[in-house]
């Protein structure tokens, strides 16, 4: 929030932003629910490693997305067109994309979510039943290369 503030103009945070700070977990589906648009400002940085918890909240719930054109949430994102992502390095970028994001969630009709293309990826490849097969597949992996040591003279 606190790079938001920096860079967004003062009459677009008091009519458009609610800064909530921290919030106890069960909580956090009504607050993502009411949303317009979920925005990650994430500064820019060389060793990028954020979690991607929030990312795929946003997405789960076709969400308009502003992020950082930065490491996997670029890769997560990319091909989607309802995103908006911003060079972090750029003065000016997220206030860029936070208002055509607020456009876009204001004009959306209500049938259809605004984010609804990153929805559709995080069920095509992204839910837990898709991690439990990764995790399976790892598991397998594993013992099959341990047996095959196991055999050797």
């Amino acid at each position: 929030g606190v790079i938001a503030r920096l860079e967004v103009p003062e009459e677009i945070r008091k009519r458009q932003f609610v800064f909530t700070g921290i919030l106890p977990y069960l909580s956090m589906g009504e607050h993502i629910d009411i949303a317009d648009c979920m925005a990650l400002p994430f500064p820019h940085s060389d060793f990028f490693f954020p979690s991607a918890m929030k990312l795929f909240e946003a997405m789960s719930v076709g969400k308009v997305i502003v992020a950082p054109r930065m490491g996997q949430i670029e890769e997560l994102l990319s091909g989607l067109d309802s995103p908006f992502l911003y060079d972090p390095r750029e003065p000016g970028e997220l206030t860029r994309c936070l208002e055509a994001a607020l456009e876009r969630a204001s004009n959306a009709s209500g049938e259809i979510a605004p984010g609804s293309d990153a929805r559709a990826r995080i069920e095509s490849g992204h839910t837990w039943a898709h991690r439990g097969v990764a995790v399976v597949q790892a598991c397998e992996f594993a013992i099959s290369r341990f047996r095959s040591k196991r055999k050797r003279p």
